[in-house]
């Protein structure tokens, strides 16, 4: 083997475990988002005059879309390609965290507890 087939292979093999870091950051950061509000409850329970169970199913239904939505992203990631919808959906995920402390915060909104 020579050494320029012995440099294209380290070099792979390093490709190979950036990107199971990525993944796994991000993967890490997306289930941030859904366990960042459990422990939330007691504060949003107050807030907002709901009861536990109400907002169990707030997450379950949060659940049943990440499950449905699984398939058609995965071919959505084969077409688009992985990198880029792995950016946006980061992206989005974090902007959907902070809107929800931004409305909660945002005077004149409806259903906003006094």
């Amino acid at each position: 083997m020579t050494s320029q087939a012995i440099a294209v292979g380290h070099r792979g093999k390093g490709g190979e475990l950036r990107a199971i870091g990525l993944v796994s950051a991000a993967h890490f950061v997306a289930h941030f988002h859904m366990l960042v509000l459990p422990p939330l409850f007691p504060f949003l329970k107050q807030h907002f005059g709901i009861g536990f169970v109400e907002l169990g199913f707030a997450l379950t239904i949060g659940a049943v879309a990440s499950i449905a939505a699984q398939v058609p992203i995965g071919y959505l990631a084969d077409r688009v390609g992985s990198r880029r919808l792995l950016i946006l959906a980061l992206c989005l995920g974090g902007s959907a965290i902070a809107s929800i402390g931004w409305s909660i915060h945002t005077p004149g909104c409806s259903w906003r507890q006094p």
